[in-house]
């Protein structure tokens, strides 16, 4: 299988430096913004994306260019062209996956989007052949690397700011984490996985999110201390319906809790339905991890697999029902005291309550509780 890639930044170059162990297949023609800087590289390179989604000798395109555009329009050209393609690009799968996959199932041709979702963990093909074959109830999961690298280091003490750096040193993090921290990564592949299980397509622009950056790091701190902590959770429930409950927020969980094991930037996936829980747990962020999950998607494409047809669309979703923790900006703020009798409480400052409906208090912070 003859391959054109589209990019070649860290998930690109990592793409070329795995194919060594695929002897049946071959890069013949690499595609980037500035030629002059891959020249080291053992593949041909050009500047221009019709060199590749254009080219007849080429029989499948992985895109890693990332954004929207031009990576949409180079897909659907490459498809209408005949060509499988595999891409990394949540952005594109989140808003434009319907539109392609009905293009990829007219072909006859294969879009693969495993790395898409859970960087080195193999969800995507398991959920769409197997899980989702009987009713799902709920996916929870930690989907962004980034973020809980973030909030494993405050936890242990570190600050923001510190935690960022060191995240951005290692390569966990982009220079302008936004898109990571504020939970709009994450809500890009909640979308995919509902989907996935069988649920509708959602707008990722109506899916509520919480940043991240509302959790101080001394008071990540403080909850590790009682025997609780926090993650940032992607959740999704009521999956087989018309109007499913997404939500991408930091969560509270008490030990030993399974997501609070989760290190660095590790990822899991939890997906329950009527044959219980199925767990996924593995490298979320990182060259290495993702260039796996693409070449996994190469492998299904050259074995003759073909893509599905889209999902309905469905515009609004819901918000999970779910107990809240009130905790106190100040750990000395009674909080049990001012807001009402809680359903448990870790010491004066916090406290557990069913919901947060009537209760509102500029000395607490709000956060909702998980199992």
């Amino acid at each position: 299988m003859r391959i054109g890639l589209l990019g070649l930044g860290t998930v690109g170059q990592a793409v070329v430096e795995l194919s060594h162990g695929h002897r049946d297949t071959e890069i013949i023609r690499a595609v980037v913004r500035h030629p002059e800087r891959y020249t080291h590289l053992p593949v041909p390179v050009s500047q221009s994306v019709a060199d590749v989604v254009e080219n007849p000798s080429i029989d499948l395109v992985v895109e890693v260019m990332g954004g929207r555009e031009p990576a949409r329009s180079a897909i659907l050209t490459a498809l209408q062209t005949g060509k499988h393609v595999v891409t990394a690009n949540k952005e594109v799968m989140a808003y434009h996956g319907p539109e392609l996959l009905e293009e990829a199932h007219r072909r006859g041709r294969y879009l693969g989007f495993e790395a898409s979702v859970g960087g080195g963990i193999p969800i995507v093909d398991p959920l769409a052949r197997h899980l989702s074959t009987v009713p799902i109830t709920r996916i929870l999961g930690v989907i962004n690397g980034t973020s809980n690298y973030l909030l494993h280091a405050m936890e242990n003490g570190r600050s923001y700011q510190d935690a960022l750096a060191d995240a951005q040193a290692r390569g966990f993090a982009e220079a302008d984490p936004g898109a990571d921290v504020d939970g709009l990564d994450a809500v890009r592949k909640l979308v995919l996985l509902t989907y996935l299980a069988g649920g509708p397509w959602v707008d990722p622009d109506r899916v509520p999110r919480v940043s991240l950056t509302t959790i101080p790091a001394a008071l990540a701190v403080r909850l590790r201390r009682v025997g609780l902590g926090v993650r940032p959770v992607a959740w999704a429930s009521q999956v087989h319906t018309d109007r499913p409950a997404l939500w991408v927020t930091p969560m509270v969980f008490r030990e030993p809790h399974g997501l609070l094991q989760l290190a660095g930037p590790d990822n899991a996936i939890w997906v329950t339905g009527a044959a219980g829980t199925f767990r996924l747990e593995g490298s979320g962020a990182g060259g290495l991890a993702t260039a796996t999950s693409i070449w996994a998607d190469i492998r299904r494409a050259a074995d003759g697999v073909v893509s599905w047809p889209a999902a309905p669309y469905r515009p609004e979703t819901a918000v999970p029902d779910l107990p809240w923790l009130a905790v106190g900006i100040d750990p000395e703020y009674p909080v049990g005291r001012r807001l009402g009798s809680p359903l448990e409480s870790w010491g004066p400052d916090i406290a557990l309550y069913e919901d947060r409906s009537d209760r509102s208090d500029d000395a607490v912070i709000w956060i909702p509780y998980g199992s």
